[in-house]
């Protein structure tokens, strides 16, 4: 039972920082990587590299999104989701290709597709897939192996 009180308190502190950094003023001359949140429903998907690089070096880092400088990249998308309360979390990870543009605001999207997870970029205003898509099968991690994972 702790190890669900510990997935409520990091699902609370995520969407406090996540609504916090999306409310930060987006710089002319970069373009912004935002993460799709959503616990317990769904997939979610952060950026958690760009061209192979992690870190301060191309990322502002805001806990869940990315101002990144505008030009052609390849991302590498992380992304988990549930099966329940008792169903384990499962991740995945996949790279996707895709020109950016200064001044613009993407969305990390992802979904379930039999035994893989499928991700992509969208361009926020428009709602239009920007990326490649990627796609890698996931592993899951049941509560009694947390500690394995």
């Amino acid at each position: 039972m702790k190890w669900l009180l510990g997935v409520f308190l990091c699902v609370s502190v995520a969407l406090t920082a996540v609504s916090a950094d999306a409310a930060k003023p987006l710089r002319k001359d970069k373009a912004r990587i935002n993460a799709t949140y959503t616990p317990f429903r769904g997939v979610s998907v952060i950026p958690a590299d760009m061209d192979g690089k992690r870190g301060p070096d191309w990322i502002r880092v805001g806990l869940l999104n990315a101002d990144v400088t505008p030009g052609e990249h390849t991302f590498s998308l992380a992304s988990t989701f549930t099966k329940g309360p008792f169903g384990g979390i499962s991740t995945s990870r996949a790279s996707v290709a895709a020109t950016v543009r200064a001044g613009f605001q993407y969305k990390a999207i992802g979904k379930v597709v039999g035994k893989e997870v499928q991700v992509w970029l969208i361009e926020m205003k428009s709602g239009k897939r920007i990326s490649t898509v990627g796609s890698a099968p996931y592993s899951t991690c049941y509560p009694n192996q947390y500690y394995h994972c």
